[in-house]
C-alpha cells in the first residue's frame, strides 16, 4: 500500500510557517493531518492524521507548538508521506 499522498489533495484549513492542517474528504467522511517537515520522510513533510478536536485546539491556541510537536510524535493514528 503506497503511503504517499499530494499536497493538492488536502484542503488547507489553518497554516503557519512551521507546520499546517489539511483536511481530506467530505462532510461525512472526513480526515484531518497535520503536516509538517520530516527527516524520516522521503518526500520531506509527512501528515500524521489528527482528530477534529486536535484541529480545535491547535486553532485555538493559534499554533502553539508543544501541542503540535506532541501530535507530530504520535504516528499511531496514522501518517501519510506527502509530495
Amino acid at each position: 500500500m503506497d503511503h504517499t499522498v499530494n499536497a493538492s489533495d488536502f484542503e488547507r484549513i489553518y497554516e503557519t510557517k512551521q507546520f499546517w492542517i489539511g483536511r481530506i474528504g467530505g462532510v461525512e467522511f472526513e480526515s484531518f493531518y497535520l503536516v509538517i517537515s520530516d527527516q524520516r520522510a522521503g518526500s520531506s513533510q509527512i501528515a500524521v492524521e489528527i482528530t477534529r478536536d486536535d484541529v480545535k485546539r491547535i486553532i485555538d491556541s493559534h499554533g502553539d507548538l508543544k501541542i503540535v510537536d506532541s501530535l507530530a510524535r504520535n504516528l499511531s493514528n496514522g501518517y501519510l508521506y506527502v509530495k
